[in-house]
């Protein structure tokens, strides 16, 4: 797991995955396969493994990047159901799914801060954040 300062790419893949919390910015323009998405300052981009993505318009300063791997996503049985069950699913809109999204948005909050702190222990506790993010959009589908 790792975290970046958002930079523009144009169409690629990779075997990890990523979730995207988009910033501040006039124009956030993602494309994940064949759909471009314009989005808006607290967006949620979720990309898995292996799928086709670009960055074409964004403002990178404040957007937060997680970067998660396949092994980890294939490491437990729940895990891989998720990643299979929202394969589709690639934006989350704070406009449409505020509660989700916020639940998400303190999540990842948590992680960057543990993630940029210097405790021993904070890859696994980022790990344990990342199930609890999967976890969460998991339940938000049982209870819609």
């Amino acid at each position: 797991m790792r975290y970046t300062t958002l930079i523009i790419y144009k169409m690629h893949w990779h075997s990890y995955g990523e979730i995207m919390l988009v910033g501040p910015g006039d124009t956030n323009i993602y494309q994940i396969n064949q759909t471009r998405y314009e989005l808006v300052e607290g967006d949620f981009v979720l990309i898995w493994p292996m799928e086709m993505h670009a960055v074409i318009d964004a403002d990178r300063e404040k957007a937060l990047v997680i970067q998660f791997s396949n092994a980890f996503m294939n490491s437990l049985f729940d895990l891989r159901r998720i990643m299979h069950f929202y394969h589709n699913l690639h934006v989350l809109c704070i406009n449409s799914h505020y509660q989700l999204v916020n639940e998400l948005k303190t999540i990842t909050d948590k992680m960057r801060d543990i993630f940029f702190s210097d405790k021993m222990d904070r890859e696994l506790r980022c790990c344990m954040l990342l199930m609890e993010f999967m976890l969460t959009l998991d339940e938000h589908r049982r209870t819609t």
